[in-house]
C-alpha cells in the first residue's frame, strides 16, 4: 500500500464517492449498538492474533469500549484500549463497515503506531525548539535583556509545532498501513472486503475529504478507497 495511487486510480475512486448518495442515518438503540460492537470484536480477536504475532509484536492485548458521544469516529490509546463512537453504528449498513472500524483500530495497536508516534513527536520536537531558537540567536544578540526571554519562548513555540508536525508526517503512512491490516484481519474473519469499503465512502462524503493538505492527519477519500482496493486485489488473489 505504499505505492503512489495513479491520478487515474484515483480519479476513478474521487468519482464514485461523488457519485455515491449522501449517508443515511439509522434508527439503533445504544444497548444494540453495544452488543454488535462486542459481538464483532469477538468474531476479529483470533485472527487480530494471527496477524498480530505475525508481524512479530508480542503485546496482542485489547480491550474495546463503545461510546455514546456523537461522531463518526474511532480511537486508538497507548493502554491497548479501542473506543468505537456511536455515529460509526448510525451511519453504516452492514457488519462489514463496522468490522472496518474496529479491525483498522487494531492495526494500529498491531503496528504499534501509538509508541512510534510519540517517538516521532519527541524528535521532531526537539529539532523544531533549536530551529527556533537559531531565530532568537539571529534577530537579538545574546547581549540583549530579552534575549533569554525571547529564545525560551522561541523554544517552546517551536516544540509545539514540531510536536504536531511530526505526528502528522508519520499519520498519513500510519493510516494506511492500519487500513491494510485491517484487510488482512476481516479477509481471514470472512468478512466481506467489497462491503466494508463503504465506510470509506461515507466517511469521505461526512467529512468532504476528497484532497489531502499538509496538516490532515488521514489520506484523502479517494486515495484512501483506491489504496483499500488494491490491497483487496492483493489479499483476494490465490496464492501460488
Amino acid at each position: 500500500m505504499s505505492q503512489p495511487i495513479s491520478d487515474e486510480v484515483r480519479n476513478r475512486a474521487l468519482a464514485e464517492i461523488q457519485r455515491s448518495p449522501e449517508p443515511q442515518r439509522r434508527n439503533i438503540s445504544a444497548q444494540k449498538s453495544a452488543v454488535k460492537v462486542q459481538e464483532i470484536y469477538e468474531k476479529l480477536l483470533l485472527s487480530a492474533y494471527k496477524v498480530c504475532y505475525e508481524v512479530g509484536e508480542d503485546d496482542c492485548w485489547w480491550d474495546l469500549h463503545y461510546s455514546e458521544d456523537p461522531g463518526l469516529n474511532a480511537y486508538a490509546f497507548g493502554d491497548g484500549s479501542i473506543v468505537i463512537q456511536r455515529d460509526i453504528l448510525v451511519f453504516t449498513k452492514t457488519d462489514d463497515e463496522v468490522a472496518f472500524v474496529v479491525a483498522h483500530e487494531l492495526g494500529h495497536h498491531i503496528a504499534n503506531h501509538l509508541s512510534e508516534t510519540a517517538r516521532r513527536r519527541g524528535i521532531s520536537s526537539l529539532a523544531a525548539a533549536m530551529l527556533y531558537a537559531g531565530v532568537s540567536v539571529a534577530i537579538l544578540p545574546s547581549s540583549d535583556p530579552y534575549f533569554a526571554a525571547n529564545t525560551y519562548n522561541n523554544m517552546s513555540v517551536g516544540a509545539k509545532t514540531g510536536s504536531y508536525l511530526g505526528g502528522i508526517v508519520f499519520s498519513v503512512a500510519q493510516e494506511l498501513e492500519a487500513d491494510y491490516l485491517a484487510a488482512m484481519i476481516l479477509a481471514d474473519s470472512g468478512y466481506d472486503l467489497g462491503k466494508s469499503r463503504s465506510i470509506l465512502i461515507t466517511m469521505s462524503k461526512k467529512g468532504s475529504n476528497y484532497q489531502a493538505g499538509i496538516f490532515d492527519t488521514h489520506p484523502a477519500g479517494p486515495d484512501r478507497l483506491a489504496a483499500w482496493d488494491r490491497a483487496s486485489e492483493n489479499l483476494e488473489k490465490p496464492t501460488p
